[in-house]
């Protein structure tokens, strides 16, 4: 007993069914007494789609080489202001260490002048000599070398805080030298970047340009050759026709219809001698299409399907 045909099988059997049926009918175009014109297996167009290109302007252009070249630069600048930063920050740490040690040395002078004073006066007083001359000559020589002693130490605190500020502004002047000199490497290179851009970007339009151009040379050619294609089939076809009228000529109306039908006949064999009888059987109920084709030959070849093919 026959398996039964499953869905899958069903699906490939239809296709086959399907196939078949475009087989047998050109054999009625191949047996026409009519001219028919050709149909080819090729489009009208290939139907090549040009590259829209829209070029960048020249703003678009120098903000990608700003951007290309930026983060490097951006860096070098860091690194500069950072550097003159620590330098700022030496110079504020001295400042700082200058004024505490004038400060320092100021109360220490202060100090030694009280000190010196309150010696003198014991001095004096223990000799008897506090409201004489000698009072006066030695608060006035006192008093002279704490103002000596202040001022040199004033006049060293000035001379040391000189001396800083010029660190301050040499500091100054190499951040500013160095950042001209960045921003001159800068713009030099942005300027090679930017050649470089323009000159890629006149590179892409131009084989954007040469691109669509062939496309043009393609679909020339293509419509030169779809017409010779074209042209071949067409005397292929007269040829069939001229053929098929001396054929008529010979064996007549009857004959041709004769060959028709065998033709048609033995593509169905052919198709169904790999199937079992049930899948045969199953075709054949799909439609009227083998009985209307095959005609006279329909019975031989279900008497064909029934002894030749195996369940």
């Amino acid at each position: 007993m026959a398996d039964a045909i499953t869905e899958q099988r069903l699906k490939e059997l239809l296709e086959k069914y399907a196939k078949l049926k475009l087989d047998v009918l050109k054999v009625d175009d191949k047996y026409s007494l009519e001219y028919g014109e050709p149909q080819i297996d090729l489009p009208p167009s290939l139907n090549l789609e040009k590259i829209i290109y829209v070029p960048k302007t020249d703003d678009e252009l120098a903000a990608a080489a700003d951007l290309k070249i930026s983060a490097l630069y951006q860096a070098k600048q860091r690194q500069i202001y950072v550097s003159y930063l620590n330098k700022l920050q030496a110079c504020d740490k001295k400042y700082a260490d200058l004024n505490e040690n004038l400060r320092q040395n100021q109360l220490k002078l202060l100090n030694e002048y009280n000190e010196t004073c309150d010696k003198l006066r014991k001095s004096l007083v223990n000799n008897g000599l506090l409201y004489s001359s000698v009072n006066e000559k030695s608060s006035v020589k006192a008093r002279g070398d704490y103002a000596d002693k202040v001022a040199e130490t004033n006049l060293r605190f000035e001379n040391e805080k000189s001396a800083v500020d010029a660190e301050q502004t040499a500091a100054q002047n190499v951040y500013e030298q160095s950042l001209a000199s960045i921003e001159s490497e800068r713009q030099s290179k942005l300027d090679d970047v930017l050649s470089d851009l323009r000159e890629n970007e006149e590179k892409t339009r131009l084989n954007v340009e040469k691109y669509n151009n062939s496309l043009q040379e393609k679909e020339i050619k293509y419509q030169a050759s779809r017409e010779k294609a074209l042209e071949a089939a067409r005397e292929a076809e007269y040829d069939r026709a001229y053929k098929m009228a001396k054929l008529l000529a010979e064996i007549g109306e009857t004959g041709i219809k004769e060959k028709v039908l065998l033709e048609k006949y033995h593509i169905c064999q052919n198709s169904f001698r790999t199937l079992r009888r049930n899948e045969a059987k199953t075709l054949l109920n799909v439609d009227a299409f083998l009985q209307t084709n095959l005609e006279k030959y329909y019975t031989t070849f279900v008497d064909w399907i029934n002894w030749a093919l195996i369940e």
